[in-house]
């Protein structure tokens, strides 16, 4: 269904103010009593549900045409159907762009001009080409969540969460919430980064960010706030790959949102490499023999398990 009336609130609304409802029983809209009479109404759509002819209440009546795919305006009469009927007339050079060519009723010419690479006004001119109006835009880039970097570390019965944004632009700080944006703080780690240390608990720790030079618009991330206790084997296997051998090795008992790091030589150690308890590894086959393993929780390092695999040919 299309709208056909419009309001504007005449007072402030109250805490008992209520949100307009569409009364199927009526074929109306119920709406608060704080709404005033209708601003406009529709008095008539086309067939693509563009409005054709538009009444302003204590105003004036305006009819508007459009090409021959019924959805771009291309010319507006106000006053419609009385003697002192005005018509602004539209062009357009791109569709997507918007308005090209303004003809005012007093013949006025106005040209609008748009960015090749967005699309955004850039200029209006006259009909001489002699500059009006120019635009300058500041575009600042949407920051995003780096889950990659992201970790945690639990000791002293404490657990400290440690995350990330990427899309800074240059100069620009991150700033980051934990109290669901009621409060904020500037990166503590880098520009991009934030620590936060607090009580382990079973359930989500819910981040906000923000950009400095951008502040409304917000991300939010949740990261679990629990610590892996044991973690013990999972499944392993070995394979030939091309006269090596392909281990898997994965381990279980991780708490959410942790992950396992794992070493073939007890000094190098490797996140887990397929989700965030399987390890997929390459070793020289040799003359067979076995491979040693260890496994450690990565937020706390003390929690490490050890195995051999036999090499497989």
């Amino acid at each position: 269904d299309l709208p056909i009336s419009s309001y504007v609130l005449r007072t402030i609304p109250k805490a008992n103010f209520s949100e307009v409802v569409f009364v199927k029983a009526t074929d109306l809209m119920n709406k608060d009593v704080g709404y005033g009479t209708a601003r406009s109404e529709v008095l008539e759509y086309n067939t693509y549900g563009m409005p054709k002819l538009v009444e302003t209440k204590r105003g004036t009546t305006n009819q508007l045409l459009y090409d021959t795919e019924n959805i771009l305006p291309i010319s507006k009469t106000t006053n419609y159907g009385l003697t002192d009927a005005q018509t602004s007339t539209y062009q357009y050079t791109k569709s997507y762009q918007g308005i090209s060519k303004e003809i005012s009723p007093n013949m006025l010419e106005r040209q609008y001009n748009y960015r090749n690479s967005d699309s955004k006004i850039s200029n209006i001119k006259d009909k001489d080409g002699q500059l009006l109006k120019k635009y300058d835009y500041i575009l600042v880039p949407s920051i995003t969540w780096d889950d990659v970097r992201r970790s945690k570390v639990c000791s002293g019965g404490q657990i400290t969460l440690s995350v990330y944004v990427n899309g800074l632009s240059a100069g620009a700080t991150a700033q980051f919430s934990t109290d669901g944006g009621a409060t904020w703080n500037n990166a503590n780690i880098g520009n991009d980064g934030y620590s936060y240390t607090m009580t382990p608990s079973n359930s989500y720790q819910t981040f906000k960010a923000r950009a400095s030079n951008n502040p409304s618009a917000v991300v939010t991330s949740n990261y679990h706030s629990s610590c892996s206790t044991a973690i013990n084997w999972g499944a392993n296997s070995c394979s030939n790959s091309g006269g090596n051998c392909l281990f898997s090795v994965s381990v279980t008992g991780l708490a959410t949102d942790s992950y396992a790091e794992f070493t073939i030589d007890g000094s190098t150690w490797y996140r887990a490499n397929v989700g965030n308890n399987v390890y997929l590894v390459t070793v020289p086959y040799g003359t067979g023999g076995q491979q040693y393993f260890l496994a450690r929780v990565a937020e706390n390092n003390s929690i490490v398990i050890n195995g051999n695999l036999t090499k497989c040919n």
